[in-house]
């Protein structure tokens, strides 16, 4: 490894080998992603749906070894994974709020994606829920 100096390119990455969300997404304005409350970082959830959809195409998603190799096996535990009494036993007040909070928005964007899908989605809750941990 060796340091890059002042406008050093690392890698350069073609868009066609990313997945990512489409400048017509209801999220993005074409400059950036909107911002405001009423978008509820929606933009993570566009996101873990592309995961899903490119999941759900298994063997034939161009992106399969990044889906099947490149991304964990098992998604962080983090604070909002964890039972309400173990949230509770941190005795931290905030701290606490703050993971019943992430846990509620990762339940709005769970339902977000069941209803664009007619609750008939590509994947499991269970696998959309790891897929936006992992985002």
């Amino acid at each position: 490894l060796q340091d890059l100096g002042p406008g050093e390119v690392a890698a350069r990455v073609p868009l066609s080998a990313l997945i990512r969300l489409s400048p017509t997404s209801d999220v993005c304005d074409g400059n950036g992603y909107k911002s405001n409350i009423e978008n509820d970082d929606n933009w993570a959830g566009e996101l873990t749906a592309k995961l899903c959809q490119q999941d759900s195409l298994g063997d034939a998603s161009p992106f399969r070894e990044y889906m099947h190799i490149g991304l964990p096996n098992d998604a962080p535990r983090t604070v909002c994974r964890w039972s309400s009494s173990e949230r509770l036993a941190l005795q931290d007040a905030a701290l606490v709020n703050e993971s019943f909070e992430n846990a509620a928005w990762r339940r709005r964007q769970l339902t977000n994606y069941r209803q664009r899908h007619n609750n008939k989605a590509p994947v499991s809750s269970k696998k959309f829920l790891h897929y936006l941990d992992l985002v």
